[in-house]
Parts: structure tokens; C-alpha cells; sequence
């Protein structure tokens, strides 16, 4: 129990903090400090894709409206400033403009003054804008106060402090983009789209925005239309018509979790194949039998030492995402060869010994050993009845369930489990073997959670 409180907190921290652009969106890379105040101003599509994700889990757990926001936020960011013709995403943005480190980000006191609306002084207060400033003479804005403690502060209402917080952000963020934006780095990176990609399709899932769902797709089709070499392989990246080299590993299990994620949060079966096939030439190209998985491809330039990266760093390794891949597979597709699973936790095991070096390959194994529950929802989508059924594993399911839904027999785990009379219905599995079938919500909530309706 004491994980979520500790989650909350730190995400609340960082939402505050200075590390998060409050005009426009989206995390720099780090912070400098130990309070998230000063960040390293570069954005990475990495991070921000595995942040929004998290943001959106973090609000689904704790009702937090401020997680749901910082989540939409980042992803907007996202999508308005490193979107690619076509649906893929740039690789980054630089921490400098007109050579000075933050000069795009950070206000003088004198500036914020200016341009923050008829009632900046209350703005002021909230965003921790002082004359001195708290970088190199200027202010990386973060929230210094709530909305709460400004008003009590200054024996203002609650709303009218809101209001011109709202109006200085507005009208700061329209002076913004006057200024010299930073260099963007226009490379699409196939396993940092395939990040961006779960967390559009996991956002658009659990905020029911189908302006989301709609860009997954498009990111979708990006990656295999665009990020393809002749052969159907992936490549590792591509820069407007000039193409990279051959994937790697971790570009093969980012795209495979982005393609399932898509699968779950619509029920439309093309991203299901596309997912299976991903992850069945991932495991052809990179498989080390049953001791993990190589970074390159059996076939690829012979070198020194091929490398098997285990360590989850900015973003999971390489076996982590093949971990995972694996587990949607065994979960949607049934029973497979776990011997190779088993031997990703096997190449990995002296990193158990320090959990922060393998905290995502944890989470996989945690669900795996948990006994993940796989969700089977049977019938036309478009059905009132399915779409109530559909509700209830949106708000009572977790990271821990796969779902699958759609006509019967679309998808192996839809096979010979059939709408009842008529009804769509939902069937409740582990490891395949299913529990009698329901078609009620609250039959549903109940085998989600073992509460009462």
C-alpha cells in the first residue's frame, strides 16, 4: 500500500516542479537540483511518452484529476511540437536557443510582469517569480504555492486566483512562441515512436479520447509504412527520405507493446497481427535460445562482444520490452515456449539484487508471477451492452490485464467463447481457462475486483 502513496507523491512533485513545462507541456529530460526545480531543459519523446503513460495509470489509481491533466498536457506537447508528417514523432528538442541554455523557457522578472495579464501579481506568487530569480537572474516557472495557499495569502477567492493563473499562462505562452524556438532533432526513432505509441493508445483507452486513438493509428501505420526497409524489417530510424540501418532489438518490443496497446484499446485485429508478427520476428532475430535476448540481429555486422543489454536506464532495456512482448503474446495467443521468458528473468537475475537497475523487468515479472487475469468480451463493439461491459474493465481492470474484445474467434483469445444468447459477454481467464461467462457490468466488477456490484 505504501507504493501508490509514494508514486503519487513523486509525480505530484515533479508535476510542480520546474522540470515540467507549465505553459506548454512535457518534461525536460532532468533536473539539476534535488527539488525538480531546475531542469536540463532538452525533451526527449522518450521520456515524455513513458511519463504520459504513467500519468494516465497514476490518475486511473488515484482519481487525481492533476495526474489526468499533466498526462493530456504532455501528450499534446507531443504531438504539437515533435509531430511528424504522417504520424511519427522527432527525437528531441534542445536545451539551447540563440546559444544560451533555458533562454526559450525562463522570464526575467520584468518579462513575466509584462506579459502575464491584468492580475499577474497573483500569477507571480504562484509561479515563484521573483526579481532575483532562481536561474542565472531569470525564472523557470513551477508552482511555488496552490491555487489555496495564493489565495489565502492574499484574501482572494480560489477562482479569481485560477482565473489569473489561467490568463498568465495563456498569454505567456502566446509571447513564447514569438521567441527563437530550440533546434528539434527530426530523427523518428522506431522504438522511441513505438513508446509514444502505447501511450497514445493506453491514454486514449482509459480517457475514452478517440482524437488519441486516431493519432495511435496514424503512428501505427507511420511505423510500418515508414519505418520498414524492403524487406519488412524494421529499421532503427529514419530522417525525412533518408533511412537508417537495420532495428534493433529494443525497436522490435517497443513497436510490438505499441501495436498491442492499440489492439486492446480498439478490438481492431490488424494491430493484433501486426503485434504478433513484430514480436515473432523479434524472438527469429535476436533470441539467445533461452538466456534473453541479443541488442542486434543474428544476421547483423559480426562484433567484438554482441551485446545483451539487461539494464532498464531512461527507458527499459531491451529484454524488458521482449519480456513484455512475450507475456502479451502468452496472454492473448495462449500458452507458448516459456522457456523463453523464463530465460529473459534467468540473463537478468543478479539485477534483482538491485531493483532500480531493473525496475521495469520487475513490474513484467511481478504480473507474470501474479497470474495476470486475460479479459475476453465477446460481440459487436459497437453494441451498448459491449460498451458497458468495456466500461467496467476501463475502470476496475490494471496494468495486470489483457484484454481482448470483438467478434468471436477474431483473436485466439476470443476463440470458442461465444456471445450468450444474443448478448455480448465477458469471459474472465488465467492462463487461458476461463470462468463462466457474464453479461452483466456488475457480474464483471465483481470477477475484477471481488467486491459487490
Amino acid at each position: 500500500p505504501e507504493a501508490g502513496a509514494i508514486l503519487h507523491r513523486s509525480l505530484t512533485a515533479m508535476a510542480r516542479g520546474g522540470i515540467y513545462d507549465h505553459l506548454g507541456g512535457g518534461f525536460s529530460r532532468y533536473s539539476v537540483d534535488d527539488r525538480w526545480l531546475v531542469p536540463h531543459f532538452e525533451k526527449m519523446l522518450y521520456d515524455n511518452a513513458l511519463l504520459a503513460r504513467l500519468y494516465a495509470h497514476a490518475w486511473r489509481l488515484t482519481g487525481d484529476d492533476r495526474l489526468r491533466t499533466v498526462s493530456r498536457e504532455t501528450l499534446d506537447y507531443m504531438l504539437r511540437d515533435l509531430g511528424l508528417p504522417g504520424g511519427g514523432f522527432a527525437s528531441a528538442e534542445d536545451a539551447d536557443s540563440e546559444g544560451e541554455e533555458g533562454k526559450f523557457y525562463a522570464f526575467t522578472h520584468e518579462q513575466f510582469m509584462e506579459h502575464g495579464g491584468e492580475r499577474v501579481a497573483l500569477a507571480a506568487r504562484y509561479f515563484g517569480v521573483t526579481p532575483d530569480g532562481n536561474f542565472e537572474g531569470s525564472n523557470v516557472l513551477h508552482e511555488a504555492a496552490t491555487i489555496e495557499e495564493v489565495a489565502a495569502e492574499t484574501g482572494t477567492e480560489p477562482a479569481e486566483v485560477g482565473a489569473a493563473v489561467d490568463a498568465a499562462r495563456r498569454m505567456l505562452l502566446q509571447h513564447r512562441s514569438t521567441r527563437v524556438r530550440p533546434e528539434r532533432d527530426d530523427k523518428a526513432i522506431t522504438a522511441w515512436n513505438g513508446l509514444a505509441l502505447r501511450a497514445l493508445a493506453e491514454a486514449g483507452w482509459i480517457f475514452t479520447d478517440p482524437g488519441y486513438l486516431e493519432q495511435a493509428r496514424s503512428t501505427a501505420r507511420f511505423i510500418i509504412d515508414r519505418l520498414s526497409l524492403p524487406d519488412g524489417r524494421l529499421m532503427r530510424s529514419r530522417r525525412g527520405d533518408r533511412a537508417g540501418g537495420p532495428g534493433y532489438c529494443d525497436d522490435y518490443g517497443a513497436a510490438a507493446l505499441g501495436m498491442f496497446a492499440l489492439y486492446q484499446a480498439t478490438g481492431e485485429p490488424e494491430w493484433f497481427d501486426q503485434a504478433t508478427a513484430l514480436t515473432g520476428a523479434m524472438v527469429e532475430q535476436f533470441a539467445d535460445g533461452t538466456a534473453g535476448f541479443f541488442a542486434t540481429s543474428h544476421d547483423a555486422e559480426r562484433l567484438i562482444a554482441r551485446p545483451k543489454n539487461l539494464y532498464d536506464n531512461p527507458t527499459p532495456s531491451d529484454n524488458s520490452l521482449a519480456a513484455e512482448a512475450l507475456l502479451h503474446t502468452e496472454a492473448l495467443s495462449g500458452p507458448s515456449d516459456a522457456a523463453l521468458l523464463d530465460g529473459v528473468f534467468r540473463a537478468a537475475g543478479r539485477l534483482f539484487d538491485h531493483p532500480a537497475a531493473a525496475g521495469h523487468l520487475l513490474a513484467v515479472a511481478a504480473t507474470r508471477i501474479q497470474e495476470p487475469l486475460e479479459i475476453a468480451i465477446t460481440g459487436n463493439l459497437a453494441d451498448e451492452r459491449a460498451l458497458a461491459l468495456l466500461d467496467e474493465v476501463r475502470r476496475h481492470g490494471s496494468t495486470g490485464v489483457f484484454l481482448a474484445s470483438g467478434e468471436a474467434g477474431s483473436i485466439p483469445l476470443l476463440a470458442d467463447r461465444p456471445s450468450i444468447d444474443g448478448a455480448p459477454a465477458a469471459y474472465v481467464c488465467r492462463g487461458f481457462t476461463c470462468d463462466a461467462p457474464v453479461t452483466s457490468p456488475g457480474a464483471l466488477r465483481r470477477a475484477l475486483t471481488g467486491r459487490p456490484a
